[in-house]
């Protein structure tokens, strides 16, 4: 039924999955999760922080795409650019922990219906979870926990010992659970701006901005543009350190060098403008760009 469904749209979606290699989506996927091993080296411990994938891509990316990747769309991949090498650990120790808490159920064949229906829903959240990374929706991320435990059995502590100290651990484990869940939240909040955010923004909230993303080419781009409407000798030369430091977080990006050719023709850098539309051609031959004459 779903192949002789009316939708073109179906259609071509499922014929794409005939030639992968030729799809768009599938080519930037790929190359995103093999650009992530250079964010791995660059931060392997800690990895870069929840929702720094897009802030920490462009410049480690080999593609010269000017689409912006918000998340890896892999969440394996982007477990370990977020949490490096901790939380890669924490992760396979979480799987194991839930499959060891849950290997009574099936050896028992308690409430058999419940879990191979939880199991099951898991196991397509896992191979979901190699294409997409739906967990910054919170919604899914409550149903996927909600379907984990559905497949744990209920623990029942036996010694009086246990009780007594589990009502000292859960008072504190609950502003420790509420720690992490906002700084995930929060992390991915500060990631998921809008092009017409920055630009209505104070001078001091994009500073803040880059405070916390130093590596985000937009907001370099934002902060000198905002700069340069002084109009000074020295917001000029402001502006354009940020615009030098926007290429450097993004080199392979032809769309913002081909923004930053303009925003230097308006301070009048032409030798900046030239080098930047240079730099256009090199990485698309075919796009058009002023002729800037030599001095």
């Amino acid at each position: 039924a779903i192949l002789l469904a009316p939708s073109v749209n179906l259609r071509e979606r499922l014929h794409s999955l005939t030639d992968l290699k030729a799809d768009s989506s599938y080519q930037t996927r790929v190359a995103a999760w093999h650009d992530a091993a250079h964010i791995l080296r660059a931060y392997p411990f800690l990895g870069t922080g929840a929702g720094g994938f897009r802030t920490v891509y462009p410049q480690h990316r080999t593609t010269t795409q000017g689409a912006i990747m918000t998340f890896a769309e892999n969440t394996y991949v982007q477990w370990a650019t977020d949490m490096g090498a901790a939380g890669i650990l924490l992760g396979v120790a979480l799987a194991l922990t839930g499959a060891a808490a849950a290997w009574p159920l099936w050896s028992r064949r308690d409430n058999a219906t419940l879990t191979v229906a939880s199991t099951g829903a898991l196991v397509v959240a896992a191979a979901n979870a190699c294409v997409d990374y739906p967990l910054h929706i919170p919604l899914y991320a409550v149903t996927l926990g909600s379907l984990f435990g559905l497949t744990i059995p209920a623990f029942r502590p036996r010694s009086a010992g246990w009780r007594a100290r589990r009502a000292l651990l859960l008072p504190a484990a609950i502003p420790l659970v509420a720690a992490v869940a906002l700084t995930l939240s929060w992390g991915h909040r500060m990631n998921d701006d809008t092009s017409g955010l920055f630009p209505r923004m104070r001078l001091p909230a994009l500073a803040r901005v880059l405070a916390w993303a130093p590596t985000y080419q937009y907001a370099w781009v934002v902060f000198g543009e905002r700069v340069a409407e002084a109009g000074t000798p020295e917001s000029k030369l402001l502006a354009r350190q940020c615009f030098r430091r926007a290429s450097e977080c993004d080199p392979n990006n032809y769309r913002l060098w081909d923004h930053l050719g303009y925003e230097y023709l308006k301070l009048d850098a032409r030798a900046d403008a030239r080098a930047a539309f240079d730099r256009v051609k090199a990485l698309r031959e075919w796009k058009q760009v002023p002729d800037i004459p030599e001095p």
